[in-house]
């Protein structure tokens, strides 16, 4: 990789006035007071005492996928995961609490306790709607992150975890029969897309203004994001979910209302434009809407309604990994660490069998780890501006500890600058891998489907009762060795 330049500024004097340490990254000046040397050990060892300690499971201590790999484990051997045991406490990860504890919830068929805890969920993103939309941009107002790393921020997600929050409360809404309910999720699902986009370019061009004034050049390239970026490349944005999209097409046209459901599916055509039930369903309210010549370059298919809807959810969301940089300095050693995706699974379809007969193969919609890449990359510049602000005010501190004690000052200041550098894992993991569908015309009647997976090999013989002028959606949740089935039935 390019190597990170410290400018010589980096170590410059910084302004001291009366044993007075001004730090002043960005303009924003943290004083500390540091009347003698030995006052100067004593905050140092304050500093990193409580990073040695191990006490509390936040991720400031214990990196959060440690915390939630267990619970998924459990959620597939069929036990209770703990987060479904009580309430959640309060903490910096309390969100990310909320929507895991909601999604074991919607695994296990437990709609309403899903309903509950995404409310409170998505009431704290709109408290924080802005963080949630763009994070890391508000560096004055969270100096404490400066002298140890992110994980001691209150976690305010990311813009495609609160769109699949108000998804999957759309999805609660339809399984409990509110349908009222999920036509509002469904409009704050495809508005919060809309407001993503738009807050995404502005806050670009800010970031790349602020990156620019940097004392430390930012990495090019790296082979640390290769095969990050590859999977990233899959997608144009992070916030843009086609299968969000289609579940509120899908809703729309349940209600009735024809126009928001074709708006909504031809935005999801827009994401996935290869997939044969967009097309269809595009086709389909085209031609009811006397907008079908638009479409002629499409295969002209059936533009018959759907009876039977199969959402197949595969596998979890990939975890972060940590990648560090060590960058030596006249003082000691300054670290930087960033969140990577190194690790990344392949899913297979869902083959269904109706009644021993035809077999049909669910399609991707929605590939989830490529939008969590392009999450991770679109976060990275603002990443960058955070940590290098931080390395600068770390820098100015072990030269006012080296000033101050001695080699001995420096050497606790460099032990605290690495020990106290971690890098922010945190993310919904509790999110699939890979969304597939597929949409069928069954005919009216009972009948036996066999629902196997590619890699396992497993079978799975559920029964479904299509009836006229309706709507069967089959819910089917892969966590590894086993599937969560779960069914609902709608009037058209």
């Amino acid at each position: 990789m390019n190597a990170l330049r410290p400018s010589q500024h980096l170590l410059e004097p910084i302004r001291k006035r009366d044993n007075r340490l001004q730090i002043h990254p960005f303009g924003q000046v943290f004083r500390f007071d540091f009347p003698s040397s030995y006052r100067l050990l004593s905050i140092i060892s304050l500093f990193w005492l409580p990073l040695l300690s191990g006490c509390g499971a936040i991720s400031l201590f214990v990196p959060y996928p440690q915390q939630v790999r267990p619970q998924l484990t459990q959620i597939d051997q069929g036990i209770t995961p703990a987060l479904l045991q009580g309430s959640v406490s309060r903490g910096p990860d309390r969100l990310l609490h909320f929507l895991e504890k909601a999604r074991f919830a919607q695994i296990l068929g437990q709609h309403e306790v899903s309903r509950d805890t995404l409310t409170q969920a998505i009431k704290q993103f709109d408290e924080h709607d802005e963080g949630a939309l763009i994070s890391l941009t508000d560096i004055g107002s969270q100096g404490v992150a400066f002298i140890s790393n992110d994980n001691v921020l209150p976690y305010y997600g990311a813009a495609y975890e609160q769109i699949f929050a108000h998804h999957y409360q759309a999805l609660n809404y339809l399984f409990l029969k509110d349908l009222n309910a999920a036509g509002v999720e469904a409009r704050r699902s495809s508005a919060t897309q809309y407001r993503a986009l738009r807050a995404h370019e502005k806050e670009v061009a800010s970031l790349r203004q602020r990156a620019d004034d940097l004392p430390i050049s930012l990495p090019q390239t790296d082979a640390q994001f290769a095969a990050m970026d590859k999977v990233a490349a899959q997608v144009k944005h992070s916030f843009q979910n086609a299968w969000a999209y289609y579940l509120s097409g899908l809703i729309f046209e349940l209600r009735g209302e024809l126009n928001d459901a074709y708006v909504d599916y031809q935005n999801a055509l827009e994401l996935s434009p290869a997939h044969p039930a967009l097309q269809t369903s595009v086709l389909r309210l085209a031609q009811r809407l006397g907008d079908r010549l638009r479409w002629q370059h499409l295969p002209q298919t059936s533009t018959q309604r759907p009876s039977l809807v199969v959402f197949y959810e595969n596998g979890f969301a990939p975890m972060k990994s940590e990648a560090g940089i060590a960058l030596p300095s006249k003082y000691g050693v300054l670290s930087l660490a960033f969140p990577v995706y190194r690790f990344f699974s392949l899913s297979g379809a869902l083959s269904i069998n109706i009644d021993g007969q035809t077999t049909q193969h669910t399609q991707p919609i929605l590939n989830v780890q490529s939008l969590l890449a392009r999450a991770l990359q679109e976060q990275r510049l603002g990443q960058f501006v955070r940590q290098a602000g931080r390395i600068v005010a770390k820098a100015q501190i072990q030269r006012a500890s080296y000033k101050e004690a001695g080699a001995f000052g420096a050497i606790l200041a460099s032990v605290y600058t690495v020990l106290s550098e971690s890098a922010d894992l945190r993310s919904w993991l509790s999110l699939p891998n890979r969304v597939d569908m597929l949409h069928l015309s069954v005919p009216t009647g009972t009948h036996q489907l066999y629902l196997r997976d590619a890699y396992q090999g497993r079978s799975y013989p559920v029964s479904v009762t299509i009836q006229d002028n309706a709507l069967t959606l089959l819910h089917v949740i892969n966590t590894g060795q086993r599937l969560h089935i779960h069914s609902v039935q709608r009037a058209y």
